[in-house]
């Protein structure tokens, strides 16, 4: 089964690849239609990502301006957490209607979603360093005078093309001995053709002897430089780290009475200020206190159970968290 975005929407595809199972969200769905879909037809029930899914099919004719058409089976979502319905269209006519309804699931939220959010989160496209003392391994160009010589070709080219032109609109006359007229113009076209094809023919004599690529340094002075990679990709593995670390945290955090809270509480925790100290054996972090005393205590169970893990630095120093008021207080 092929899972595709909405670029291949379109009755002439759908026509052209009913050979195989594919599957996409509908296009233009009309909602007020779905929403009149009575709730009792949605028979099929699904988990996706801790969201609760109930499902049910039907089928729908697809028509364009060309006159194409094709009946597809269509498969209805209704999300119960939001109360939202939303469709796709699959040529697969034998899976069952489950199976099809996750493979579309599957190849949208989990992916797009993560990129999504992350990039809100976190610089990207950001670059830490640009080092640009390296010289590239490429350092050729297209040669100046190659590409000269191939336009003054063409020029020279195009004036043997208007001679020719020249010469073929003047009608030949002879007198009445059958001896051809003289004719001025014609003689000066007839001279200048003939130069120009033995300039023709010395220009790309010329042209065979230049090559066509040729080092920059020796046109300009200067070199193509290359900047280094490195901190974008520690950047990078940053990034990800911090994103997971975000998410197996939010898996850990369930020291707050209610689940609403959990995100925000555990957002104030990871912005707040603090500092940092470091021994010979051991790094501490030390968080300011959130106001809230409910919080609070979330904030310090959190600590506690991160020094559990007895996380260690590349440098072998085990990393404390813990929660003060100033630098050398302890947890209160």
């Amino acid at each position: 089964m092929i899972a595709i975005d909405r670029e291949i929407w379109g009755v002439d595809n759908f026509c052209e690849l009913q050979p195989f199972k594919i599957v996409t969200w509908e296009k233009f769905s009309d909602e007020s239609e779905l929403y009149e879909i009575e709730e009792s037809a949605f028979c099929h029930q699904l988990t996706w990502q801790k969201k609760q899914y109930r499902i049910t099919e039907d089928e729908k004719t697809y028509k364009d301006n060309k006159g194409n058409q094709i009946k597809m089976r269509r498969i209805v979502y209704f999300k119960m957490s939001e109360n939202h319905r939303f469709a796709i269209v699959t040529t697969d006519k034998e899976s069952p209607v489950t199976e099809v309804a996750l493979a579309m699931l599957n190849r949208w939220g989990s992916n797009e979603n993560t990129f999504k959010y992350m990039n809100k989160r976190v610089g990207m496209h950001y670059n830490p360093t640009f080092d640009l003392r390296r010289e590239s391994q490429d350092q050729q160009i297209k040669n100046p005078a190659h590409t000269a010589a191939t336009k003054q070709i063409a020029n020279i080219k195009n004036q043997i093309k208007k001679c020719e032109q020249g010469l073929g609109k003047i009608n030949t006359t002879t007198d009445k001995s059958g001896v051809l007229r003289k004719n001025t113009t014609r003689d000066k076209l007839q001279l200048k053709l003939s130069s120009l094809k033995e300039e023709l023919q010395t220009q790309q004599t010329i042209l065979e002897a230049i090559p066509k690529f040729t080092e920059l340094e020796k046109v300009t002075g200067e070199t193509y430089k290359t900047y280094s990679t490195d901190g974008k990709i520690w950047w990078d593995l940053s990034e990800a780290l911090v994103w997971n670390s975000r998410k197996k945290l939010i898996e850990i955090f369930n020291y707050v009475p209610d689940n609403r809270d959990t995100i925000p509480v555990l957002e104030a925790i990871i912005k707040g200020k603090g500092w940092i100290r470091t021994t010979r054996t051991t790094v501490t972090v030390k968080l300011e206190p959130l106001e809230r005393k409910s919080y609070r205590t979330a904030q310090i169970q959190l600590c506690r159970h991160l020094n559990t893990l007895e996380t260690k630095l590349g440098d072998g120093k085990i990393l404390v968290f813990d929660v003060a008021t100033k630098p050398n207080n302890v947890q209160i």
